[in-house]
């Protein structure tokens, strides 16, 4: 891999990135207005005496959370999806850009994308609620990079089958991890879950996360085996995410599949 390519891809989504309206909302409109709504019903429930205002820490701690993996899942996909609605995937890899310096360029590009978009809901949350992020110590750290892996885990995924089965799998940029979310025991603790959803719960990386941060916010402690297996998870998925990569664009190159595109 070189350099170069991966930095020239960088430049070209972030350069356009300022001036495409569309962009800017799935960046920044779209998880504020998601943290305000769920903001505002929180404070409403505690005004109205049906909650505490722990409830305000949790769910909070909640939704941004579920924003890290939502974020870099969607922007690694959509920076493929960028490429394809601006019929110009076979100019890219009729270059010497390979299909492995594609993916760390949209990995990077959904690195920074979300990364500003995450500093945006902590001081949303902190000036609008008094919610402080930080309070998980030195425990948001892994967390965040856990969520962070697991996202871009699904957007490689994503990439794979859209490859492979065109845009008509686009779809799944938007509606694979809302699939996942019920799962993943993400604003209630997993054993509400009836079994068999639960059985599921304990294959995804994100639930030893959600549970975890609960266990900080309500204890100040958590089970450092939630963090060890999140990553093991983690680490299990993206090297199948890679591998189904990898042989999706072989087929696609054998096949000619990425004519289409264009």
């Amino acid at each position: 891999m070189k350099w170069h390519r991966i930095k020239a891809l960088i430049l070209r989504h972030l350069l356009i990135w300022p001036r495409n309206l569309e962009q800017i909302t799935d960046t920044f409109y779209w998880p504020v207005l998601e943290l305000l709504m769920w903001g505002f019903l929180t404070v409403y429930l505690i005004g109205n005496g049906l909650s505490r205002p722990s409830l305000v820490t949790f769910l909070l701690g909640s939704v941004m959370f579920w924003m890290i993996i939502n974020q870099s899942q969607y922007q690694t996909s959509i920076t493929f999806m960028h490429e394809v609605w601006d019929r110009n995937l076979l100019n890219i890899f009729s270059s010497p850009v390979s299909p492995w310096e594609f993916v760390l360029a949209a990995l990077i590009i959904s690195l920074i994308k979300f990364l500003i978009t995450l500093v945006i809901l902590v001081l949303a949350a902190y000036f609008l609620y008094a919610f402080n992020i930080f309070s998980l110590g030195w425990y948001f750290i892994p967390f965040l990079f856990s969520l962070s892996l697991m996202g871009w885990v699904a957007g490689i995924f994503i990439t794979g089958l859209i490859v492979r089965m065109g845009q008509g799998a686009s779809s799944f940029a938007w509606t694979l991890l809302s699939i996942l979310q019920p799962f993943s025991a993400v604003f209630y603790p997993l054993s509400t879950l009836p079994d068999w959803a639960q059985k599921i719960g304990l294959l995804l990386p994100s639930t030893y996360v959600f549970e975890g941060m609960r266990s900080v916010l309500a204890r100040g402690s958590m089970n450092v085996n939630y963090l060890i297996i999140s990553f093991a998870l983690n680490i299990f998925y993206l090297i199948l995410a890679l591998l189904f990569y990898k042989w999706m664009f072989k087929v696609a190159m054998e096949k000619g599949l990425l004519t289409k595109f264009n």
